[in-house]
């Protein structure tokens, strides 16, 4: 569960791909009366050229083909594929903030990301350890029709407004598809996220409002979907299986209650890999859905099937957990959680509830 080092300015991309190349995407002739003009990138040319050159809230539009670049993104832009368009790890990496992070990869390998999306940050915050405040967030990015495959991380965004992943596929990642701090309004729609192999495919944090539906979360070492320190959300239609665990509530020290999601519809099944831990996050194996000292969450309606270990793990087991952060991570209590109509079978233990907290309601549930 890595961290950003503080900085006090975005920083640009080092060389793009057109220098290497000499190649520049095709702008349509003239913006139209609703907004600027598409631009448009083939095979052989730029996608961060077109990134850095496109009028803001411009579409970027891919066209078919697998591209090796990684892209920093810092203002307003839509970037969109026509066809079958994946992005893969060039041979030589453009530097930004992402893929600068000391404390990110294992010591000696290079660290790669496949798009790096930044708002204006700033110096580290009160009681932030090393994250960077944010000055201004980088409103209305939009990634739809995409598949980031091979990096590091296969997005990362730090500081955003209104993040939206359409149809995209994360695949074959080595420690995370998408790892998102501070984002508000982030959306997430048929995305398939598979293959990576650290704590959790998708890891919202510090987030608010966020809304994830229609959703795959498949054949992940860890989490399927983790959010961490966020606070209002809606978790809904997805499909998270064949993880360690299929997804996570997590509060921790981080100041205020984390919580206010409804968690409805979702098929939560078959989670029985196991990830071994990673220095900040235990063991996790056979695990459905795992509340830890949040607050007024909701759980109904889901079907939570077949989340049985496949190994000894200190999070393992159970089809629902509601537990008590302390420990864990330094959070809080559960109180004023929901559990109610569910459908639970196939764990070891349907619900474990240590009995911490408050106000705390499971009924109505479908059990075996």
């Amino acid at each position: 569960m890595r961290t950003i080092r503080p900085v006090t300015e975005v920083v640009a991309a080092a060389v793009t791909a057109a220098a290497v190349m000499g190649a520049t995407a095709t702008p349509a002739a003239a913006s139209s009366a609703t907004g600027p003009a598409p631009v448009v990138v083939h095979p052989g040319e730029s996608i961060q050229h077109a990134i850095d050159t496109a009028p803001a809230h411009a579409t970027v539009v891919v066209t078919a083909g697998t591209y090796r670049e990684n892209l920093l993104i810092t203002r307003p832009v839509t970037l969109t594929g026509q066809g079958t368009v994946t992005l893969q790890p060039p041979a030589t990496v453009m530097h930004n903030t992402c893929t600068d992070d000391p404390d990110a990869g294992a010591p000696g390998t290079a660290l790669t990301v496949g798009i790096c999306v930044l708002g204006t940050l700033g110096p580290t915050g009160a009681g932030d350890g090393d994250l960077p405040s944010v000055v201004t967030p980088v409103a209305d990015v939009r990634l739809k029709n995409l598949t980031v495959a091979r990096f590091t991380e296969g997005i990362e965004a730090v500081g955003t407004r209104g993040l939206t992943l359409e149809s995209v596929t994360g695949r074959g990642n080595a420690d995370t598809a998408l790892l998102s701090w501070y984002g508000d309004d982030t959306v997430l729609s048929r995305v398939h996220m598979t293959g990576t192999g650290g704590f959790a495919a998708v890891s919202l944090r510090r987030s608010h409002r966020v809304r994830v539906s229609a959703s795959r979360f498949t054949g992940n070492t860890g989490l399927g979907l983790a959010l961490l320190d966020t606070r209002s959300g809606v978790i809904s239609g997805n499909v998270l299986a064949d993880n360690s665990g299929g997804l996570a509530i997590v509060d921790t020290a981080d100041p205020g209650p984390t919580g206010n999601i409804r968690v409805a519809g979702n098929h939560i099944t078959g989670n029985s890999r196991y990830f071994p831990g990673d220095g900040s996050a235990p063991p996790i194996s056979g695990v459905g859905l795992i509340l830890l000292g949040t607050t007024d969450v909701t759980v109904s309606g889901n079907r939570i099937i077949g989340n049985a270990p496949s190994a000894a793990a200190p999070l393992a087991g159970f089809g629902v957990g509601v537990l008590d952060a302390t420990n864990l991570t330094g959070g809080g209590v559960p109180s004023g959680n929901r559990v109610t109509g569910n459908r639970i079978s196939g764990s070891p233990v349907a619900v474990r509830y240590d009995g911490t907290g408050s106000d705390n309601i499971f009924r109505g549930n479908h059990i075996g």
